[in-house]
């Protein structure tokens, strides 16, 4: 039997599984891969040598004539970053990345993201059968790192980055180091 002054319980399944649970989160599964090894979902997340991999449009949101470009100039790390920029009277501007998630699976998103003159509200966006978007960020004209998680849903496809006048201005906006995995450890539910 368990004793029931432990604060935590830990065990292994015959499939390498590692299961814990404590008094106070919600019991973990772990296949054994350390976070610092899983693998990079974008492909070129610093712009390095292009803007390969990446779109200015977002599926069912229009973007006006937004546009992409590497960006020498200007970037968090070096030697480049991603300038998103779009006219004037366009009131949303979006950039784009695909890659294949399994539904259930939670991924960790990071990226660095700055306006170019003007602070700007921005936020990520998970495209799929529907848009999910999540925590809505008001950046200024220095680097700022955003983070955060979200849980697949079936069909989700790409992770977008969006600017939108909607509740703040809207600015054409620099981004870099943009970072997705999937999380190593999780939460059963």
């Amino acid at each position: 039997g368990l004793s029931s002054s432990a604060t935590e319980y830990s065990f292994a399944t015959a499939d390498g599984r590692v299961f814990w649970a404590n008094g106070f989160d919600n019991l973990k599964a772990w296949e054994g891969t350390l976070q610092s090894a899983m693998p990079q979902l974008v492909a070129n997340g610093s712009f390095s040598v292009d803007t390969a991999g990446w779109s200015n449009t977002a599926p069912g949101t229009p973007v006006g004539t937004a546009s992409i470009a590497r960006a020498t100039a200007e970037f968090q790390s070096a030697p480049a970053s991603l300038l998103v920029s779009a006219g004037t009277t366009d009131t949303r501007r979006a950039v784009l990345t695909g890659y294949t998630l399994v539904p259930g699976k939670t991924y960790n998103y990071s990226y660095w993201i700055r306006g170019a003159t003007v602070a700007t509200n921005t936020f990520p966006v998970i495209y799929g059968t529907a848009p999910t978007e999540l925590t809505k960020n008001i950046v200024g004209t220095t680097w700022t790192q955003i983070t955060g998680s979200f849980k697949a849903k079936a069909g989700d496809t790409s992770f977008a980055v969006v600017s939108t006048s909607a509740g703040g201005t809207v600015s054409n906006f620099y981004l870099d180091n943009v970072s997705l995995v999937e999380q190593a450890v999780e939460d059963i539910t």
